[in-house]
């Protein structure tokens, strides 16, 4: 459970927004390809998107940081970790079936049913490696200010359809509180939208197990061989205890790029993956007899938690920005886990 979840109040004005929200329809008027801003307060943007004018997926996304909006909506299937590294607040909509047992409790304490069909919220928090989960109670407040924000919005957009499309300066619509005696006021601004903002932490560094090391370097003087390492989301999450957000942990894997065999594989915590990547990475040598003469990554966290053991033994690093192999077997594993068969 959140450690601080809305109280009562905080849960009936969310779900008063987000009636109003379904009752005017709003994903009939805005393009879901569109992005706006609502700002509250200075210093303090969020960025929104109205789904469902697609008739694909209904509801309301509010994200920290623009770049994660446009990501979601235009991956193209390539950057598999796309989900599970957004950040910000989610609204489906949906049919009450997809409540769980949590959700239903709240909307029977506030006595809510939606003035459509199929139309149930269903809110949750996205957070970078972990499962989407319920929200905190500035969670709930951010989002009902932004849901009150799109429904202006959507009203505004019905009469000027181009009014979230970008000016010629490839500025945005931002929504901003503009403080006066009411508390009410909200004035219409254009501007660029922040670049991209890199905000993976690599973590710590491996401490190198000099004793496999010395066991691989007596292992041959002879180098052959190209090899691939990642690690990406599993898309089965773990949690470490009841009631605690779960967790989606990273899942290492080195494969032998001249025949595509998976030769090392495991599954990580956030935590320590760049030290169990050294480490099976040594496992793997001293299992198979042999040390590869070139290894191929596509991130540079996996460049810098290799690189001790790659310039001890001379093995060449490539960086690439595709690693075909290593995304069929990604793509092959995702798949056995979906379906509970690994």
């Amino acid at each position: 459970m959140p450690a601080k979840p809305p109280t009562i109040n905080d849960w009936r004005t969310l779900y008063a927004a987000a009636a109003a929200f379904i009752n005017a329809k709003c994903w009939e008027h805005v393009d879901s390809d569109h992005i706006f801003g609502v700002r509250p307060a200075p210093g303090e943007t969020y960025y929104c998107g109205i789904l469902g004018y697609y008739h694909d997926t209904y509801g309301f996304a509010v994200y920290q940081e623009p770049p994660d909006f446009l990501r979601l909506r235009q991956d193209n299937g390539d950057d598999g970790d796309v989900f599970y590294e957004l950040r910000g607040i989610i609204m489906y909509l949906g049919p009450k079936a997809g409540l769980d047992a949590e959700d239903r409790r709240v909307t029977e304490q506030i006595g809510f049913t939606p003035g459509m069909r199929g139309k149930w919220p269903l809110f949750r928090s996205m957070c970078p490696g972990f499962h989407p989960w319920y929200l905190e109670w500035d969670e709930a407040r951010i989002m009902t200010v932004c849901l009150t924000q799109a429904v202006a919005v959507a009203a505004r957009s019905a009469v000027k359809h181009n009014l979230l499309a970008r000016d010629r300066r490839d500025r945005i619509l931002i929504r901003a509180a503009a403080p006066d005696e009411a508390g009410s006021a909200w004035n219409g601004l254009r501007e660029s939208m922040p670049p991209a903002v890199e905000t993976k932490d690599p973590g710590p560094m491996p401490v190198l197990n000099q004793f496999k090391l010395r066991r691989v370097a007596n292992i041959t003087r002879q180098r052959w061989g190209r090899w691939e390492a990642d690690y990406f989301f599993a898309p089965a999450p773990l949690r470490d205890a009841e009631n605690v957000r779960p967790y989606y942990p990273y899942y290492i894997l080195i494969i032998d790029g001249e025949t595509g065999i998976i030769i090392g594989q495991k599954i990580a915590r956030h935590a320590e993956v760049h030290t169990d990547l050294a480490e099976l990475m040594l496992d793997v040598m001293i299992q198979t007899g042999s040390i590869p003469r070139q290894l191929l990554a596509r991130r540079m966290e996996v460049s810098a938690a290799l690189a001790p053991i790659l310039q001890e033994l001379g093995i060449q690093m490539e960086m690439v920005k595709n690693l075909e192999i290593m995304d069929l077997a990604r793509r092959d594993l995702q798949e056995f886990m979906r379906e509970g068969r690994f």
